[in-house]
């Protein structure tokens, strides 16, 4: 871990850009360049379902594009999308709203031990430092200064979130907002966000500036060629098992194993009454 003071070279050059820099922040990992033009994906801790499948579809995306994903490791959306993002081949940069040397538990340890694999991670707080209340809204501000673009995924009407928003809005940089469905309290601040102006995120691929053909997709590699006609009838419409094999020709068993393999894989989610779909 290396402590970086706003004279080093090595301290984020957007950090430096902005007003307020923190005297000294922690780095665990590496930040680099191509880091400059890094989009924040953050949410809602309790996320839904579609929250959470909407945030790794977007962190994927982004990934393929080689941009670089910041958020705040929190749970829920925050954490998804960096697991989505560094399980694609892509880089991302956590936030955080504490010391590096605390973790909340051993599994949160060990996701913030690989993102600095594969990024790195940042704070301004000691090293021991637990998370306190007026911690986040500076780790918010951390993330709006380091990114290019804020995509808020799910956000009730009291989140951190939609304070990062604003932090984003005030900085001139651009906000996005995913839609969700009507009435549940994760799209409350989302619809609030759209009234205020945010832009609509309706397909992450658009977004990230990049579609690709299924044999240009490096999600599918590896697959055999029965798994990957599998993953593409299932990204166009949910489908059962046993409709699945009869589609291919293969036997049920065969069909389960190899739908098992690709759930595994992220490629594909189950459904209630046994069905599947296309998480690409």
């Amino acid at each position: 871990m290396a402590l970086l003071t706003k004279s080093d070279p090595k301290h984020p050059c957007n950090l430096l850009d902005t007003p307020d820099v923190p005297a000294k922040i922690s780095v665990a990992g590496e930040i680099k360049a191509r880091d400059r033009d890094g989009v924040a994906v953050v949410g809602t801790r309790k996320a839904s379902p579609y929250g959470i499948t909407t945030a790794q579809k977007i962190a994927r995306a982004l990934a393929r594009r080689g941009t670089t994903l910041i958020s705040g490791a929190a749970r829920g959306i925050d954490q998804a999308a960096h697991i989505a993002a560094m399980d694609a081949g892509g880089r991302t940069i956590a936030v955080l709203g504490q010391g590096i040397g605390y973790a909340s538990s051993k599994e949160h340890r060990e996701l913030l031990e690989r993102i600095a694999r594969n990024g790195a991670v940042i704070s301004e707080f000691p090293d021991d430092a637990p998370p306190r209340p007026w911690c986040f809204p500076k780790r918010n501000k951390t993330i709006v200064a380091l990114s290019s673009r804020v995509v808020v995924v799910e956000a009730p009407l009291k989140s951190g979130a939609l304070i990062t928003a604003r932090l984003a809005k005030e900085a001139g940089k651009p906000v996005y907002a995913v839609p969700g469905p009507i009435g549940r309290p994760g799209s409350r601040g989302i619809y609030m966000l759209i009234r205020q102006g945010a832009q609509i995120l309706e397909d992450p691929e658009e977004f990230a500036g990049v579609r690709m053909t299924w044999n240009e997709n490096p999600a599918l590699t590896n697959l055999s060629k029965e798994q990957r006609s599998m993953v593409e009838i299932i990204s166009k419409r949910p489908a059962e098992t046993s409709d699945l094999a009869a589609r291919l020709g293969m036997d049920v068993s065969l069909a389960s194993s190899y739908l098992l393999d690709l759930e595994i894989k992220g490629l594909i989610k189950r459904l209630p009454g046994g069905y599947y779909e296309g998480c690409l």
